[in-house]
C-alpha cells in the first residue's frame, strides 16, 4: 500500500513539473523545492535510493530509511523534520558518516533510549552523525560505538557554516574519540552552537559507576577551531578517556565565550564516574563562563584553565555534591590556573550566590601558576561544607600560587565574604610570586559565621621569597602554625597588616618562620622582610605613649591578646601613628587602654617591609622579652 501512494505521489508531482515547463520554459526545474518537508523513518535499514533527491523519502524499495530521510531534507527547503515510527530500534550505520549539510532540520527520536544510531558496522575513523548546516536539532537519541566521534556539529568545510545547532536530550556513549566534537573556522563558522540536557559517556541519568561499552574513548565534549558561544547546560559529562569537556583554542583560533553550566562533570554521589583527565581544560581561551556547575571525581583537576584570559567561574561546586553531602575530590586541584592565564574572577566581590564551594579535593583548592596574572577570588568557601561549618578539607593549601603576580583576594570593595578554612595545609601559600594581595573580606581559620574556630593544618598564610604582597584580611586565627610566615631572603616589601590575628599554633607574624626574632642593633639585615625591628615603648603615661621606630616609619597599633611575641598570641587592630625623621613616636590610645594592653608592628624601612609583632611592654622595664623554651 505504501508504494502505491508513493507512485501516485510521484505521478502527480511530475505532472506539475510539466505544467511549469509549458507555462514557463525558461524555469528551471532541476531541483525542485519543497517547503516545511516532514520525513517519517519506517526501516532499520541504511540504504539510500540511486537518483537525486524529489521530495519522497523512498530507498527505492518502497520503505523510508534514515540516509533517504536526510538525503530528502537536505535537498529541501523550508523547515524539515524527520521523526521515526519505529518503537524502540536500533539503526546500525554500514554506509558511512550522516551529513546533515543544509538549514533547518529537526531530527528527532521521539525519546531518549528509543532511537540508537550504533557504529558498530562503520570503517574505522568514522564518526556516526556531522551536522554541518545551520539552524539544526538533534533531539532525543541514542548515539552508540562510533568509529571516532560520535556526533559533529560546526563548519567542517570551512565556508562559515554550521552555525546555532542544537544537540539536546541525546546519549552519545562508546566513541573511541569523543562523544561530541564542535568545531570552528577562520570564517566564523561553528558559532552558536548548543548541547543540552544530554548524557555524554554513561547510558543514562542513573548510572552510577563508568561501564567500558559507555565511555568514550578521548573527551567527552571536544571544541576546537575558533568554535564561538558554545553552550553546554543541564547535560552529565562523565567517563571520559581524556578531558570531560576540552576547550581548544590553539594554533587555529581561539574559542570565545563558551559557556558551561549547570552540569555535572565527572560526578555522582559514589565518585564513580570521573573523567580520565581534567573535568574542564580550557586552553587558550578568551571569555569562556562556567556557571552553576557539580565538578568532582575527575581524576586530574576539576577545572584547569591554560592559558586563557576573561574567564569566569562562578556558583560551582567543585570536589563536593552541591549540599556537600557527599566528597567527591579531584585528584589534584580543584581549580588550576597556569600557563600565563590572566584575568580569571573565581566567584563574586558583590553577589552571595556567584560563591564557589572548593573543598574536598585531593590537592589544593586553588592552585595558580606559570606567569598567570590578575587573578581574582572572590566570596567562596575553600575547606568548609556549604552551611560554612563543617571542615571537608583540601588535602594541600585552600589557595597556592607560585610563579605568578596580581592575584588578589576578595578585592578591597568587596562586600561578599570568602572563608579559607581546615585545609590540611596552608590557608594560602604563596611561592616566588609578587603583588598578592589578601583584603579585608578573606577570613582565614574560622568558620563562616566569622567566630568558631576552623584552623588551616599550618599556616594561615605562608610567603616564600615573595614580594610586595597586601595583607590586610580580616581575620587570620587558629591555624595549626604561625599566623602568617615570611621565609626567604628575596622576600621583601610585603605588606602584612591583618585586622586580627590570634590563636594560632606560631607567632602571629613571623619572619623566618623560625619563632621570635628579637631586635638587633639597626636594620638592613639579611632576611625576609629585612627582618625590620619592631617598635619599642619608651614612655607610657596612662593612654599616652611613644617610643622609637625605624626613620620616619608608620607604627601600627594592635589591642593585644596573650603574647604577641610567643605561640598563640596576638591582635586587634586599633590605630596607627607615623614616626619623624629621627624614628620618635608618640600615640593616645583609644578607650582607656595603656602601653600594656598593646602590641605594635612597624612598617617602612624599605617599600612596605613590616615587623613582627612587639612583645606586651612592662612598665619600668621596657619591653618583656620571651625567650624560647629548650627541651634539653
Amino acid at each position: 500500500m505504501a508504494a502505491n501512494h508513493n507512485l501516485i505521489r510521484l505521478i502527480v508531482r511530475s505532472m506539475i513539473v510539466v505544467a511549469l515547463v509549458l507555462i514557463a520554459p525558461g524555469v528551471n526545474v532541476s531541483q525542485v523545492a519543497y517547503a516545511d518537508a516532514s520525513f517519517v523513518v519506517n526501516s532499520t535499514d541504511d540504504s539510500v535510493s540511486s537518483g537525486s533527491a524529489n521530495g519522497v523519502c523512498d530507498n527505492g524499495s518502497g520503505v523510508c530509511t534514515l540516509r533517504e530521510a536526510v538525503k530528502e531534507a537536505n535537498a529541501a527547503s523550508g523547515n524539515k523534520t524527520i521523526t521515526f515510527s519505529l518503537g524502540t530500534a536500533t539503526i546500525t550505520l554500514t554506509q558511512g558518516m550522516l551529513v546533515i549539510s543544509a538549514d533547518n532540520i529537526t531530527l528527532d527520536g521521539g525519546a531518549l533510549s528509543t532511537i540508537t544510531l550504533s557504529g558498530a558496522g562503520l570503517a574505522d575513523g568514522t564518526s556516526i552523525l556531522r551536522v554541518q548546516g545551520g539552524n539544526n536539532q538533534i533531539l532525543n537519541l541514542t548515539v552508540r560505538a562510533s568509529k571516532w566521534n560520535g556526533i559533529q556539529v560546526g563548519d567542517f568545510a570551512g565556508v562559515g557554516s554550521g552555525n546555532y545547532n542544537l544537540v539536546s536530550n541525546v546519549a552519545v556513549i562508546g566513541s573511541v574519540a569523543a562523544g561530541i566534537y564542535v568545531h570552528g573556522s577562520a570564517e566564523s563558522g561553528g558559532n552558536g552552537n548548543s548541547i543540552s540536557g544530554s548524557v555524554i559517556g554513561a547510558p543514562n541519568w542513573s548510572a552510577n559507576m563508568c561501564v567500558s561499552w559507555a565511555s568514550n574513548g578521548l573527551d567527552g565534549v571536544y571544541i576546537d577551531g575558533g568554535a564561538d558561544d558554545t553552550l553546554i547546560s543541564g547535560s552529565r559529562v562523565v567517563c571520559s578517556g581524556g578531558n570531560g569537556i576540552y576547550i581548544d583554542g590553539g594554533a587555529s583560533g581561539t574559542n570565545l565565550r563558551t559557556i558551561i553550566a549547570t552540569s555535572d562533570i565527572g560526578t555522582n554521589n559514589m565518585g564513580m564516574m570521573h573523567n580520565f583527565l581534567s573535568g574542564i581544560f580550557d586552553r587558550l581561551n578568551t571569555g569562556t563562563v562556567i556557571h552553576d556547575n557539580r565538578i568532582g571525581g575527575n581524576l586530574y583537576s576539576g577545572i584547569n584553565l591554560y592559558g586563557s584570559s576573561q574567564t569566569e567561574i562562578y556558583g560551582n561546586t567543585i570536589g563536593v555534591t552541591e549540599n556537600s553531602g557527599y566528597v567527591i575530590p579531584n585528584g589534584t586541584e580543584g581549580i588550576l590556573v597556569s600557563d600565563a592565564s590572566h584575568d580569571v574572577a573565581v566567584g563574586s566581590a558583590t553577589d552571595p550566590s556567584y560563591r564557589n564551594i572548593i573543598s574536598g579535593n585531593t590537592g589544593s583548592g586553588v592552585s595558580i601558576e606559570s606567569g598567570s596574572y590578575n587573578i581574582f577570588l572572590n566570596g567562596n568557601l575553600l575547606g568548609l561544607h556549604s552551611n560554612g561549618t563543617a571542615l571537608i578539607p583540601n588535602h594541600l593549601a585552600g589557595v597556592a600560587v607560585f610563579d605568578s603576580s596580581a592575584v588578589v583576594l576578595s578585592a578591597i570593595d568587596a562586600t561578599t565574604q570568602q572563608f579559607i578554612s581546615g585545609n590540611t595545609r596552608e590557608g594560602v601559600y604563596v611561592q616566588n610570586s609578587s603583588a598578592v594581595s589578601i583584603y579585608y573580606n578573606t577570613y582565614i581559620g574560622v568558620a563562616a559565621d566569622t567566630v568558631t574556630a576552623k584552623g588551616n593544618g599550618r599556616e594561615g598564610i605562608l610567603l616564600v621569597d615573595s614580594t610586595l604582597s597586601s595583607i590586610t584580611s580580616a581575620k587570620v586565627d587558629y591555624n595549626g602554625l604561625a599566623g602568617i610566615a615570611v621565609t626567604g631572603n628575596t622576600s621583601s616589601g610585603n605588606y602584612i597588616l591583618p585586622y586580627e590575628v590570634r590563636s594560632n599554633g606560631g607567632l602571629p607574624l613571623d619572619l623566618g618562620n623560625d619563632g621570635h626574632t628579637p631586635n638587633d642593633s639597626g636594620d638592613g639585615d639579611t632576611g625576609p622582610n629585612g627582618l625590620l625591628n619592631y617598635p619599642v615603648i619608651t614612655t607610657a603615661n596612662g593612654s599616652n605613649i611613644g617610643g622609637t621606630v625605624c626613620a620616619s616609619c608608620t607604627v601600627w597599633i594592635y589591642e593585644a591578646f596573650g603574647n604577641p611575641a610567643g605561640n598563640g598570641g596576638g591582635g586587634a587592630y586599633l590605630t596607627n601613628t607615623s614616626a619623624d625623621p629621627s624614628g620618635n613616636w608618640n600615640a593616645a590610645l583609644p578607650g582607656g587602654l595603656t602601653a600594656a594592653d598593646v602590641t605594635l608592628i612597624a612598617q617602612g624601612g624599605g617599600p612596605n617591609n613590616v615587623s613582627e609583632m612587639s612583645p606586651i611592654y612592662v612598665a619600668g622595664g621596657g619591653h618583656r622579652v620571651y625567650l624560647p623554651v629548650v627541651r634539653r
